[in-house]
């Protein structure tokens, strides 16, 4: 038997919120007989149970089929009884970051990223220790790796956040807000790579001394980051830029 659930109103619709069931006949010695299923066939998972209480994690509702106004009726099941007494609300706004500047890197080079959240962003931005943050692959969803959110300012809804570089390919930045929960990355899309794009000129003396203009992208504007060598032979950089 189900008696509550809580929280009950006010889910992200993107997820990551913490249900707890209060009722009687919970196995809390193999949670793997219990699951929690949204009316949109959206998972609650499972973490932990008492005889009187499970936990779950809510796994993202369906945007395909989203629909704020009616409440989400859930289905819990333990050892094949099932109970649908109880359902949820879900939050009809979710949070969303808006811009990460630069949005293109140097697989190699460490770099600082800006992050701005939306203006209505609901919490103060008061410390660093109120966000996580990870890069996501948008090529291999298996791959993340937790970000260092160096600073934030509250003035323009912005986080400070170190890159400490990765494989060239495409990126989101995922961030968790305290008290907001997850947050929309859509928009804080990031491409990494590096890329030669001409070189001028084609030919030179055997014995050294030409100059050599080599244009690409995403190069570091301290000469040392971008080490140039001729078949055998290092050349001496003399200039760079990040273009």
């Amino acid at each position: 038997m189900i008696d509550s659930v809580s929280p009950s109103t006010d889910l992200n619709q993107l997820g990551g919120d913490i249900l707890v069931y209060s009722g009687t006949g919970f196995d809390s010695l193999d949670i793997s007989t219990s699951t929690v299923i949204f009316s949109d066939s959206t998972i609650c998972i499972v973490l932990d149970a008492t005889p009187t209480t499970l936990s779950c994690m809510v796994d993202g509702f369906n945007a395909d089929t989203l629909d704020t106004s009616v409440p989400y009726p859930t289905t819990v099941t333990v050892n094949g009884v099932e109970n649908a007494d109880i359902s949820v609300e879900i939050l009809d706004t979710k949070q969303s970051g808006q811009t990460v500047s630069p949005n293109s890197l140097n697989p190699v080079l460490a770099a600082v990223l800006t992050v701005n959240l939306e203006s209505t962003y609901p919490v103060t931005l008061n410390s660093p220790d109120e966000f996580s943050a990870t890069l996501l692959s948008a090529d291999d969803p298996e791959f993340s790796r937790p970000l260092y959110v160096m600073s934030v300012n509250d003035a323009d809804k912005s986080l400070q956040i170190k890159f400490p570089g990765a494989d060239s390919g495409n990126y989101h930045i995922f961030l968790v807000g305290e008290g907001v929960g997850r947050i929309d990355k859509t928009p804080l899309a990031l491409t990494v790579g590096s890329q030669v794009t001409g070189i001028s000129p084609l030919a030179g003396s055997r014995l050294g001394g030409t100059l050599v203009t080599i244009d690409g992208v995403n190069f570091s504007d301290d000469k040392y980051d971008n080490p140039v060598k001729v078949g055998d032979y290092w050349c001496f950089v003399q200039t760079t830029n990040v273009e």
